[in-house]
């Protein structure tokens, strides 16, 4: 305590005025004689004890008094943990709150966890703020996104913090602080201020105004941790993936193949069907479970305990995560030495990810066995059967995409044989002269496009005579001539381009802008037939026809929000937590896997990324300005007092007359 605020405090020994003045008022009564008293019968005397009592609760509200009047003096210069805003000057103020509500913050620090912690200090900033202050709340879970808006309506601000919840998602920090200078710089208040609430356990954050301080440095302090990304079945069991963010949080723990899903359940785990061990380590690694020949595992669970005990569950994937890619293509189109792979197969494998190639020698001729597969791929057909193309057609109208590069063979089809559904009758395939594409038409593509102005072909496919109402030109040739071409068949989508894969014909496969276009068709597979993976913030997308319903792993159905209008209209549901989500189609019912992030299981605390000035803000103890609370209490004494007064003046005339009114004998 200083000097100044013991100074003011010491005003509150004024308390002993009152009592000395009453004191020295009060003195002693001498006794006088009245001989005629004896006459009158003796009556206990009320006057001095009505009149003791009334000074002593006169005594206690002036007392009281003059230590609120002490308080309100000191009130600017006392200090306490209590988070508070400090005012540059007495003008309103702009505030952002930015929480984190990542998977990191369950972590439990003390009892609490961290995003309970970050919630109370949120609303401790929030009674401080005054009448004409703006408040918004952005949420750092990635995506950052905004969670109220700014207003200066401070109980829609409480209200807002009330609705919040922790998530699985990773962490957007950088992004969220990024949106919350955006919103403060809309505001007219010049004093604008960025707090944030979260344990630094992602990226620096881009240096900026306002600098933001860290409300709760207490949120950064490590939690060791492990949890489970995913799991899978493989040939002889199933096969985790398990990231700690420090060694000795393996230390003697376990991994169990369960009967039951406990991630969805959140109750009975069923039987333990076989365990292995973790590698005391820090970082990711594969653990896999043997499990006895015809059992069935649900689901995965760590053993012992960490600081996080919501992600040492999860469910193992009843079907394949891997986006399922058809390819039917002549093995003379690989490229030399390749073998029997092709240049889709090989850009393909490029790309990486989760994804899975299956070349086909035949195409089947039941779309039930088209139905695996996410996208096929048809590198120079020279047709198809009506069998073929009947399974084929119905499989793209539930949400496929089928993709026809189309070469020589194309104008050589068999008798019977046609390219329906992706042209009408045969095409013609000209020699030509022209070089390349018009980079205009393939700027969407990205900057890999520009290599498509020389591709040098010796031939091409002329897709006029394709070229129907629902079709759209993508992409086109240098004398304007349709290259690509796109057309929606229910809930599918069709593609047809003018040139194969072969190297033999044009340069188009060994240019960088072909990883792009397989990049584009991995995507729309994505999107029709809905991603077999997904991460907590990341939407799952449906195409609107499909009529989609997603079930939480509780069992709780989710929203949607649309996106696009008519055919390409589209429900995107946002999971915010992760587990298994059941899906129910019109075509039927499937699931979906939502897993964690890995570099939010791996990341730790990064308390520094703030910087040194915002971290030394947020170490000073803040001042509580109750100034108004104490100045409300004080008046409501002295009304207290001029009450009592008035209560016992009206008291005291009431026995006056009724005295009055007595018999004179009595």
């Amino acid at each position: 305590m200083s000097f100044v605020t013991a100074a003011a405090l010491l005003v509150g020994l004024l308390v002993a005025t009152p009592l000395i003045a009453h004191l020295l008022r009060r003195g002693r009564a001498q006794p006088q004689a009245f001989p005629p008293a004896r006459l009158v019968p003796a009556r206990r005397s009320v006057a001095r004890q009505r009149s003791r009592l009334e000074d002593r609760s006169l005594f206690a509200l002036r007392a009281l008094a003059i230590l609120l009047l002490a308080l309100l003096g000191a009130t600017p210069l006392v200090r306490c943990s209590r988070l508070s805003l400090a005012r540059s000057t007495g003008a309103s103020i702009a505030l952002a709150l930015v929480i984190d509500d990542s998977l990191s913050m369950r972590a439990k620090l003390e009892g609490s966890a961290r995003f309970e912690r970050a919630l109370r200090g949120a609303n401790e900033i929030l009674s401080s703020t005054r009448r004409g202050d703006a408040v918004t709340i952005v949420l750092a879970g990635r995506p950052a996104r905004v969670a109220l808006t700014p207003t200066t309506d401070l109980e829609a601000v409480k209200k807002a913090l009330g609705a919040l919840s922790v998530t699985d998602r990773a962490t957007d920090l950088d992004g969220a602080v990024q949106m919350a200078r955006a919103l403060l710089h809309e505001l007219p208040q010049r004093d604008r201020q960025l707090a944030v609430f979260s344990d630094f356990a992602a990226d620096s954050v881009q240096s900026g105004e306002p600098t933001p301080w860290a409300a709760l440095p207490e949120l950064a302090k490590a939690a060791d941790d492990c949890g489970l990304v995913g799991a899978e079945r493989t040939a002889s069991g199933i096969s985790a993936s398990v990231v700690c963010n420090a060694a000795e949080a393996a230390r003697d723990r376990r991994l169990e193949a369960l009967t039951n899903d406990p991630s969805s359940s959140r109750g009975d785990t069923g039987k333990v069907l076989g365990s292995a061990e973790l590698i005391q380590r820090k970082g990711p690694q594969t653990v896999t479970i043997a499990i006895p020949a015809g059992q069935e595992a649900l689901g995965v669970r760590l053993t012992g305990q960490d600081s996080i005990e919501h992600d040492d569950s999860a469910p193992v994937a009843l079907e394949s995560l891997q986006l399922q890619v058809a390819v039917s293509a002549d093995s003379a189109h690989g490229t030399e030495g390749s073998g029997t792979a092709s240049l889709v197969e090989h850009g393909l494998r490029a790309l990486g990810g989760e994804l899975a190639i299956r070349p086909l020698s035949v195409l089947p001729d039941d779309s039930a066995e088209f139905a695996r597969y996410a996208a096929l791929i048809l590198d120079d057909p020279s047709g198809l059967s009506p069998e073929v193309r009947a399974a084929l057609s119905g499989w793209v109208t539930r949400g496929g995409v089928a993709v026809a590069l189309l070469g020589r063979r194309a104008e050589s089809a068999v008798l019977g044989a046609t390219l329906e559904p992706f042209t009408s009758g045969a095409l013609p395939w000209e020699a030509t002269h022209e070089k390349g594409l018009d980079l205009a038409s393939t700027s969407w593509i990205g900057p890999e496009a520009a290599g498509f102005s020389e591709l040098n072909p010796r031939g091409r496919a002329r897709l006029e005579s394709a070229l129907g109402p629902e079709s759209s030109v993508r992409a086109r040739w240098d004398d304007g001539a349709p290259f690509w071409l796109e057309r929606r068949l229910g809930s599918g989508m069709l593609l047809t381009l003018g040139l194969p894969s072969s190297a033999d014909e044009s340069d188009f496969a060994l240019r960088p802008g072909f990883l792009a276009v397989l990049d584009h068709v991995l995507t729309l597979a994505r999107e029709h037939s809905g991603q077999r993976r997904g991460l907590p913030g990341v939407p799952l997308r449906f195409p609107a026809a499909s009529r989609a319903e997603l079930s939480a792993p509780d069992g709780t159905p989710l929203s949607h929000e649309n996106e696009g209008t008519g055919e390409t209209a589209q429900h995107l549901f946002t999971p915010e937590l992760a587990g298994r989500y059941r899906v129910r189609a019109g075509d039927g019912s499937g699931e979906r896997i939502v897993s964690l992030d890995p570099t939010e299981l791996a990341m730790l605390p990064q308390a520094a990324n703030l910087g040194a000035r915002a971290l030394g803000r947020s170490n000073k103890e803040p001042s509580i300005d109750v100034s108004p609370e104490v100045a409300r209490a004080a008046a409501g004494l002295v009304g207290i007092e001029v009450l009592l007064r008035l209560y016992r003046g009206f008291r005291r005339r009431s026995r006056q007359v009724k005295g009055d009114q007595r018999p004179l004998h009595s």
